[in-house]
């Protein structure tokens, strides 16, 4: 198989994947979300497919993550300190 068919199988997977990953997202917005964002295993493969596909797109920008590596670093604190919460609420009720 040439490498532009297999580039372009591989962009038609993706936009394949984002667009079901957008119907399963849209069916359950109508849902009660808690407050704080958790990222499943789907939205975690999301990601990675969309920095996986820029990464072809523009293999020559390079950035500089250190401000985006801190401020996930923040929100990770964050999320773990609520879990913690969260389960110290619901071992209180065991």
């Amino acid at each position: 198989m040439k490498k532009s068919n297999m580039e372009e199988l591989a962009q038609q997977l993706i936009a394949n994947y984002m667009m079901d990953y957008q119907k399963q997202i849209g069916k359950s917005e109508g849902e009660a979300n808690g407050s704080f964002v958790f990222l499943d295993h789907q939205t975690l493969q999301m990601i990675l497919t969309y920095m996986f596909a820029q990464m072809g797109q523009a293999q020559s920008v390079t950035y500089d993550t250190a401000e985006l590596e801190s401020k996930m670093d923040h929100v990770m604190v964050q999320q773990k300190k609520q879990l913690e919460e969260i389960i110290l609420a619901l071992e209180g009720k065991v």
